[in-house]
């Protein structure tokens, strides 16, 4: 395991994060969906620096382990991890 460094701390922080759709609808049954799925969260890791590890997407939520920098808070994490992935994916479904 490596340790980031950054001017006022140093360590790791992963987290395992589950996204779940609205009343655990089972929208991702698909395979082109569950490929959308998986470039909108990678996308929206890297615009922000995190780092995402593991990720397995299946019919109505999604598992991930990610590296986040330790000044993030985890409400902060969870919030551009779901709100800029389900932007995307709505975004690139509808074109």
């Amino acid at each position: 395991m490596e340790y980031k460094h950054s001017r006022n701390c140093v360590g790791a922080n992963r987290k395992h994060l589950q996204l779940t759709t609205k009343y655990r609808y089972a929208m991702m049954r698909r395979d082109r969906l569950k490929l959308f799925c998986k470039v909108a969260i990678e996308e929206s890791c890297k615009r922000h620096k995190i780092e995402l590890e593991i990720i397995k997407v299946m019919d109505e939520h999604v598992h991930m382990i990610i590296d986040v920098p330790r000044t993030m808070s985890d409400a902060k994490a969870i919030q551009i991890v779901k709100g800029l992935s389900s932007y995307l994916l709505f975004k690139s479904v509808q074109t």
